[in-house]
């Protein structure tokens, strides 16, 4: 397998990881929509058009303005107080559809057997 191919797998079992993380509850919805939206298209080589990453991509999209992970010491405690509402809200709004593309993206990808790598 070319290189890119090992690259594309390897990538697709880290959506795979967030999504599992997703699931179980131990990250929100709007950073595994971050994280898994960064994968999206040539990375996992697939169509950037792919539905299960569109879902990730429009919840991203519709929440870029909210700050998650090391945004978020920028920003002042009382308007970090009121972003932190519309995060639980934009969550809850979100859940159920990100987490349908989740096990979408797990049942398609966690059994993926790795391709033999580009320089064996």
């Amino acid at each position: 397998m070319s290189l890119p191919e090992v690259i594309a797998h390897s990538n697709r079992q880290k959506v795979v990881a967030v999504a599992q993380e997703l699931v179980n509850g131990r990250i929100g919805v709007l950073e595994a929509a971050r994280q898994i939206n960064a994968f999206r298209g040539d990375r996992v080589a697939l169509d950037e058009f792919d539905p299960d990453f569109v879902t990730f991509l429009a919840i991203d999209s519709e929440t870029d303005d909210l700050p998650l992970g090391d945004a978020r010491c920028h920003w002042a405690p009382d308007a970090l107080a009121q972003k932190d509402l519309e995060i639980a809200r934009r969550d809850e709004l979100y859940r159920s559809q990100a987490l349908e593309a989740a096990s979408h993206l797990i049942a398609r990808f966690a059994r993926e057997k790795a391709p033999e790598s580009a320089y064996m």
